[in-house]
């Protein structure tokens, strides 16, 4: 597994890559966690397949299709005023 993390204010978005099956195989995964009150992380997102489950050719592409999406979910929250809310 391949890990990538992305700071978004008081938000941190870590994505995944994991490998499956035989050969070169990626399925992208994430989960955003949420600075809380008291200084603690709070998890407020998690998704293990990414795109429904589709598989990608590198981890770099899981990776990057996981990061975005992400960025949708920091950006949907933060414009909807919605805290730590799964």
């Amino acid at each position: 597994m391949q890990i990538q993390q992305y700071d978004a204010g008081d938000y941190q978005i870590c994505a995944g890559a994991v490998e499956r099956g035989l050969g070169a195989a990626f399925q992208a995964t994430l989960v955003v966690t949420r600075i809380g009150c008291q200084g603690q992380w709070i998890e407020v997102y998690r998704e293990d397949q990414v795109g429904g489950g589709f598989l990608w050719n590198c981890p770099q592409e899981a990776l990057t299709f996981a990061l975005e999406r992400g960025k949708d979910v920091v950006m949907c929250r933060s414009a909807a005023g919605l805290g730590s809310v799964r």
